[in-house]
């Protein structure tokens, strides 16, 4: 019975990590979009990779050549990932790139089993997508565009990280994506000019909220203590992302959200939950870093 007590504390633990890297994940959304005001897009990527990069490796060691082969390809993906979510909220609001983004987990299922169950989740996706987007404008948001092509990225990269052998090392392998990440932030931030950084307190805080909280310590979350709990149990813990993204752009960052807005994301996040629940599959691996 002590055993069993000891169990289950340890589950509720890890549990509330779980929700502790959820709600980084959510701030990071309002965070992001104010600190594109700041710093461009690639730059912004580039150092918040970066510093993730140095804190990751005094852990994973400097990664060999298995981890290169295994991780690069993964990694390019992992870049398409932030680059379109980061380039489409210059254009967007948070709550909408986070319940677009959470789409991933809709792509997921479909392609890991082609059930019934899979299509509806898509179906109830697509209509709150649609909402969401506000119908009847003739224009489309690019933002929303980017953002949806941001959540194939996602679903891609889980599905190709799902295909990992076990013996590959998870540390290494993750601290080989922040390398490409970085790389090719930088190669564009380069090429692109972008030299009008603005640094202030504001910026600094948001890097080390997206270095550290939102990146490296989801990481740690996730490699140790996600093992824990269910799948099932992590997955819908980890959705809650979305719901703090909303929270956080509403009360703390002056966003408006409307009746299509609080719908349009309702019926991503029970086509998200449906998936979790009625599809198992990769989607209920590690998200990207």
């Amino acid at each position: 019975m002590a055993l069993l007590s000891v169990t289950v504390k340890k589950q509720h633990g890890a549990e509330a990590m779980l929700l502790m890297t959820a709600l980084f994940w959510g701030w990071t959304f309002p965070v992001m979009k104010e600190a594109l005001l700041l710093m461009p897009v690639f730059s912004l990527l580039a150092v918040r990779f970066a510093v993730s990069t140095l804190l990751i490796l005094p852990f994973s060691g400097i990664p060999n050549k298995y981890a290169w082969r295994k991780g690069s390809g993964i990694g390019v993906l992992l870049f398409g990932v932030y680059a379109l979510q980061t380039w489409g909220l210059v254009y967007t609001s948070s709550a909408h790139s986070a319940f677009i983004t959470g789409l991933y987990l809709v792509w997921v299922a479909v392609w890991s089993e082609r059930a019934w169950q899979s299509w509806l989740s898509v179906a109830i996706a697509l209509i709150g997508l649609w909402v969401l987007v506000k119908p009847g404008q003739l224009a489309i948001n690019i933002g929303d565009v980017l953002t949806v092509g941001c959540s194939i990225f996602a679903a891609w990269h889980l599905i190709m990280l799902a295909k990992l052998p076990q013996e590959a090392s998870s540390s290494q392998i993750a601290a080989v994506q922040m390398i490409v990440v970085t790389v090719f932030a930088a190669l564009l931030a380069l090429s692109l000019g972008e030299n009008n950084w603005q640094w202030n307190w504001q910026l600094v805080f948001a890097i080390l909220l997206l270095s550290v909280g939102a990146t490296f310590f989801a990481f740690w979350v996730q490699t140790h203590f996600q093992r824990r709990t269910t799948a099932m149990r992590a997955g819908l813990i980890l959705a809650m992302e979305t719901v703090f993204a909303l929270i956080f752009a509403i009360l703390f960052y002056g966003e408006q959200a409307t009746s299509n807005v609080f719908i349009g994301c309702a019926l991503i996040l029970t086509a998200m939950i449906f998936a979790i629940i009625y599809v198992p599959g990769p989607s209920h691996l590690q998200s990207p870093p």
